[in-house]
């Protein structure tokens, strides 16, 4: 989106640091509701990155559909 997805509200960037505490959290939620083969992880080429204003996630699995999240 380049930045304009959320141009009408207040956004900030985050430090490598906070991001990448956010995303051990943000992992472990998800991850508990996927299958057993799904895979999720960060875009590996974002990591030279000091800052950043979103989160791309990379999911490797059969399906995101209700089908697949465990209850």
């Amino acid at each position: 989106m380049g930045g304009n997805a959320l141009k009408n509200t207040h956004t900030r960037r985050y430090a490598a640091a906070e991001y990448y505490a956010l995303y051990e959290g943000l992992a472990k939620q998800i991850s508990s509701m996927l299958c057993a083969n799904s895979m999720l992880a960060l875009i590996p080429s974002y990591r030279a990155k000091e800052t950043f204003g979103d989160m791309d996630l990379l999911y490797s699995g059969e399906t995101l559909g209700v089908d697949s999240i465990k209850r």
